[in-house]
């Protein structure tokens, strides 16, 4: 009792008055709790005190939640100038000076936030960061190099280029923001399972934080495989610990080696069942702030997948005009705008490998002929939502999923009879478009990538279709 003061519930102080008066009311409790595992009851069909731990918590409304709930994620105009003053504002040291490079990301950050010019990924994390503080949510980051961004796009901390002290940890702009929160930021070793092990069992009593850990590359989680296997996807259906913690991994085919390019997509998915986590690949930088919003925001708790592109961090096709964070939300499928509906293909995919796609068709001029979808919540599988793009197109005949990464990898092998179940015709079915089936995550000899990627594309212009 003495370790939680603050508790004060009646169960609590039931327990503690069992204790008390002996062992064998305690021990009832114990083996009747026991006996209905056993049975195969569930706790919550059984009306047991579950999750209590988590205080002043509201448990009821989370586990009635679903991941199709509303969640408004949109900031208006002002809190937008607001962030953006914060974040680019130099401390008030006359003897600071940014590095160069930061100095420059200052000077377009404003020019984002006042609308000059489309928002990139490091400005719609920042926006998304700071909104969340100002709204009193607490946000916390570990990984290798969290603070600057492994692709040096986020830029939290700012380091005096004057310096000469070694013990500088740097000025943190997003604290001007803090609103009864908390910014945490921290780079850590090379330690995958201690630290998102550690990260997890913060999450698990920290709910309404945000609560990151990002890896340096993708594939460096597989050094905390364990946590992810035994802890992450499964705790909740093993013990009822909920977590609301994001990985987020950088993925993506741009030529970088077998150990810079896939975060091992198909092992999260294989994973999933029973709505157990949320696996997203954002490609726009819009639906990366609103999905850090919703991720916040939202009752359905769940820990999240997020599989960031590295070329499209800074890839001018994927910014969003800053409309898109006063008035959208984040879309689980993303449909095209420009195809007709008299196409006879349609396309889906996922990530960056959508933009070498459309970047194509418009070289060939196919829009009247092929539709592109993008598929930007990989599980739980949004299926009214893709359902609903797909019938669209009355007129079509081949419908392709394609995607960066091998047969035997990726998606693919996992999703691929959610995305028939889609279609409205039990005549038709996806077929697909990768790379050939490997046992390495991606190769070693740039040609023998760049041959790899062509390959994709002509597959999926190939003569027999469009």
């Amino acid at each position: 009792r003495e370790d939680y003061p603050e508790r004060n519930d009646e169960l609590f102080m039931k327990h503690t008055l069992y204790y008390n008066d002996g062992r064998g009311l305690v021990d009832k409790m114990f083996e009747d709790y026991r006996e209905g595992l056993t049975r195969g009851e569930h706790i919550f069909a059984h009306k047991m005190e579950a999750l209590k731990w988590y205080n002043k918590f509201d448990v009821t409304a989370v586990l009635g939640a679903k991941f199709t709930d509303k969640v408004n994620t949109a900031i208006d105009a002002e809190m937008i100038a607001k962030i953006t003053k914060a974040i680019t504002t130099l401390p008030d040291d006359p003897n600071f000076k940014p590095h160069p490079t930061v100095a420059r990301l200052i000077e377009t950050r404003k020019a984002m936030g006042h609308g000059g010019q489309a928002v990139d990924f490091g400005m719609a994390e920042m926006l998304a960061y700071g909104s969340l503080l100002m709204d009193g949510v607490s946000v916390r980051m570990t990984g290798e190099d969290s603070c600057r961004g492994t692709f040096t796009h986020r830029q939290a901390v700012w380091h005096n280029y004057n310096r000469t002290d070694v013990n500088d940890c740097g000025f943190m702009p997003l604290v001007r923001l803090e609103n009864n929160s908390k910014i945490s930021l921290y780079d850590s070793i090379l330690n995958e399972e201690c630290v998102l092990g550690f990260e997890y069992g913060y999450s698990n009593i920290r709910l309404r934080d945000l609560v990151i850990w990002e890896a340096q590359f993708g594939d460096f989680a597989n050094g905390a495989q364990v946590i992810i296997d035994q802890f992450i996807v499964s705790g909740e259906a093993k013990w009822g610990n909920l977590s609301n913690l994001t990985l987020m991994l950088p993925h993506g085919y741009d030529g970088q080696g077998p150990e810079h390019s896939s975060a091992r997509l198909e092992r999260f998915l294989q994973l999933c069942a029973e709505n157990n986590i949320q696996v997203v690949m954002p490609s726009t930088a819009a639906q990366m702030f609103h999905l850090l919003r919703r991720k916040a925001l939202t009752n359905w708790i769940k820990p999240t997948v997020v599989f960031m592109s590295k070329r499209l961090l800074r890839y001018k096709d994927a910014m969003s005009l800053i409309s898109a964070f006063t008035s959208e939300q984040f879309h689980m499928v993303i449909g095209d705008s420009l195809a007709d509906t008299t196409a006879t293909k349609v396309v889906v995919c996922a990530g960056q490998v959508y933009y070498d796609i459309y970047n194509e068709r418009a070289k060939r001029h196919l829009e009247k002929d092929m539709a592109i979808i993008r598929l930007e919540q990989l599980y739980p599988f949004p299926s009214d939502e893709l359902k609903q793009q797909l019938d669209k197109y009355k007129n079509a005949t081949q419908f392709m999923w394609v995607q960066e990464e091998p047969y035997n990898q990726g998606a693919w092998l996992q999703i691929r009879d959610n995305l028939d179940s889609c279609l409205s015709s039990d005549k038709n079915k996806f077929e697909a478009v990768t790379r050939p089936a490997a046992a390495a995550p991606a190769c070693g000899l740039s040609s023998i990538h760049a041959k790899e990627a062509q390959d994709i594309i002509i597959n999926t212009f190939n003569a027999n279709s469009v």
